[in-house]
């Protein structure tokens, strides 16, 4: 999988990333809309990108710090961007690229997926 920015200015958030490429989890693929970040779930005001999709499924894309989360249970998770279906320490995770970052946008390289046994695969054997 590769996230693309948009034609937006380079010093402005993108309004829009495209996630391309993922053969492991092809629905992930498409568009993702910028969102206000939630400094109550994560514990910092980063944009999230969310993909919308029928019958109410959303993908979240989102930076997680186990350092700033307001959640202690989830304390031992992994620094890094999560592609998940709610934000925060919450419901299931569909892709990640973890490691530190200081960038408002995801990664476009260096992400995993999980199989149905939940077992984390990298994006080279997608």
């Amino acid at each position: 999988g590769e996230l693309d920015l948009d034609d937006a200015a380079a010093t402005d958030l993108p309004s829009m990333l495209e996630f391309a490429g993922c053969r492991f989890k092809p629905e992930l693929n498409g568009l993702y809309q910028r969102q206000l970040g939630r400094q109550d779930l994560l514990g910092h005001s980063r944009p999230i990108y969310q993909k919308a999709m029928k019958f109410s499924r959303r993908y979240r894309c989102f930076y997680f710090d186990s350092a700033l989360t307001p959640d202690e249970t989830a304390r031992d998770r992994e620094s890094g961007w999560y592609i998940a279906s709610e934000i925060g320490s919450r419901g299931h995770i569909f892709a990640r690229c973890v490691g530190t970052s200081e960038s408002n946008v995801p990664p476009k390289e260096g992400w995993s997926f999980t199989d149905r046994k939940e077992h984390w695969i990298p994006e080279a054997s997608s």
